[in-house]
């Protein structure tokens, strides 16, 4: 299936993969982030604020305590105004602080743990101004039965529940620290996780597409080597259908129209060789038909030659017989003149007969000579 898939979209693959490793990562921290900014903002605005707000509170209500015994020592006026007056501010302050703890983020727990410190708190300072009408009208030991009794008690439950919202919220902030603390770690385990997993990952679709590459290439490689020294009967092996398999394919494609070309190349050099053995054969046909006819040109030239020859002979033959014909005529004109001079003369010269005779005997042998000439 990875095989058959394109280089780039191998490629985009394992781009895609590490962005979205990237992106988780991103998204974890984030999220893990948000949180801790959570915590940490409930914790400076909340429970921090609530832990000093509470300790503060606890040392009020011991500075009103502190106040409060001070006036069963032996003070002048201007001092027992100073202890009435610091006790009333501390109740000022704790009133104010008590307001303020209360806007935090308080669950149901903490509220009624505020209920029951303010009930406390209230019951104590009526004991104390209780007890502080005492001294001033002189029952000092009916004063001190109040603070030491009843006062006491309401001391310790106004303190102790302070002391229980300081413990819870001192609580809670220990318990959003290692929550802090618990998340970072889990980011921190998360985050170097997935980046281990997105390197793999990386690292096992990177060299799973570089082999899907190099190996196909490396054979066609071998393939192409093996062309090149003459071999044609190469057979490329085809495990995928992406651009190197195509490749692949377009080289063995290539190399069986090599092959068909060699063959068809080998077959023409065949029948060119044959041609050549048959035109050579006709070649030395002509040559020697060449030399015939060079031998009959000769045979022809010297023929040429005697019939020129015997033309001359010939020329000269009938020049002579020529001439022998224009005396022979001459002579038969003669003759003639003679023939007719002799029969007009035969009936005159009878005589003579013998004596023509003998001539014309003479004339008839050199008509014979003329007869032999033509």
């Amino acid at each position: 299936m990875f095989n058959n898939l394109s280089v780039s979209t191998k490629i985009i693959g394992i781009s895609l993969a590490v962005l979205v490793i990237s992106a988780l990562v991103g998204i974890i921290s984030l999220v893990k982030l948000s949180t801790i900014v959570e915590e940490s903002d409930d914790m400076g605005k909340n429970l921090m604020p609530s832990v000093t707000l509470l300790s503060k509170m606890r040392n009020n209500v011991d500075t009103y305590r502190r106040s409060e015994l001070q006036f069963y020592l032996k003070n002048s006026e201007e001092e027992f105004k100073k202890y009435h007056d610091r006790m009333g501010k501390m109740e000022a302050e704790m009133n104010s602080s008590a307001d303020i703890f209360k806007k935090f983020r308080l669950n149901d727990e903490e509220k009624k743990m505020v209920s029951t410190y303010e009930t406390a708190w209230k019951s104590y300072t009526t004991s104390a101004q209780k007890a502080l009408a005492l001294i001033k009208e002189g029952k000092v030991e009916d004063a001190q039965t109040e603070t030491r009794g009843n006062g006491k008690k309401l001391y310790d439950a106004a303190n102790e529940s302070l002391g229980a919202l300081q413990a819870y919220n001192q609580k809670e902030a220990d318990e959003g620290v290692k929550h802090i603390h618990s998340i970072v770690t889990a980011t921190r385990i998360w985050i170097i996780a997935l980046v281990l997993i997105g390197i793999a990952l990386a690292l096992g679709l990177g060299l799973l597409t570089a082999r899907s590459i190099s190996s196909p290439l490396r054979r066609l490689a071998d393939g192409a080597e093996k062309v090149a020294t003459g071999d044609l009967g190469v057979q490329v092996e085809l495990n995928s259908t992406d651009e190197v398999g195509q490749l692949s394919v377009s080289f063995q494609n290539m190399v069986n129209s090599l092959r068909e070309l060699i063959g068809t190349l080998s077959d023409s050099s065949t029948h060119v060789a044959n041609s050549s053995a048959e035109m050579q054969q006709s070649s030395q046909e002509m040559v020697n038909g060449a030399e015939e006819v060079a031998s009959q040109a000769i045979t022809v030239a010297t023929a040429s030659e005697e019939m020129s020859a015997t033309s001359g002979d010939i020329a000269q033959n009938c020049m002579l017989a020529a001439e022998g014909a224009d005396r022979a005529n001459e002579a038969a004109a003669h003759g003639a003149a003679v023939v007719e001079k002799s029969i007009t003369v035969m009936h005159r010269i009878a005589e003579r007969v013998q004596s023509s005779a003998k001539t014309v005997e003479g004339l008839g042998a050199r008509s014979d000579q003329i007869g032999s000439i033509i």
